[in-house]
């Protein structure tokens, strides 16, 4: 069909070795993890090009069974909900597929870190619910390195998993 396979973040790879796996199964490119750290991401080697995303309300969870309408089918759910925690915080819960999503309650913003990812070959933006305006506006940003304009998170680029 002519389409070139892009290993997805949903891949996990972190590391040169994984790149290479993917890299001999087929495919002409690769997403990073969202795990990976600032660090790694200086150590890492490709033989293909790689990218991250820079920009998202990230899912942090998949359900089977939807945590907003519990035992009622989707057909009758507007698909899109929230679910609030003790604090306050809204994390958007959306429908995909027969899974239901919940989203990170503020975008990963790495858009002004251009020297930390300057190795890579391409950056994504995750968009969800932002508007056209929004997204055109946030592509600038990007090109741009400018500073976040919102409430952000660094997701673990700083941080790692412990």
């Amino acid at each position: 069909a002519g389409l070139s396979p892009l290993a997805d973040s949903g891949m996990n790879i972190l590391n040169s070795h994984s790149a290479l796996a993917a890299a001999r199964l087929g495919a002409d490119g690769l997403f990073l993890s969202a795990e990976i750290t600032a660090g790694q991401l200086q150590r890492f080697s490709s033989p293909i090009p790689y990218g991250m995303t820079v920009y998202g309300k990230t899912p942090l969870m998949l359900f089977r069974n939807c945590p907003i309408q519990n035992g009622t089918d989707c057909k009758t759910c507007n698909q899109s909900r929230f679910l609030t925690d003790r604090t306050g915080t809204r994390f958007a819960v959306k429908c995909r597929m027969s899974c239901k999503e919940l989203y990170n309650s503020v975008p990963l913003w790495l858009a002004d870190k251009a020297a930390d990812l300057e190795k890579l070959s391409f950056v994504s933006l995750y968009c969800t619910d932002e508007t056209k305006e929004r997204v055109a506006e946030l592509v600038t940003a990007v090109r741009q390195a400018q500073k976040p304009d919102v409430p952000y998170t660094r997701g673990l680029f700083y941080r790692g998993t412990k």
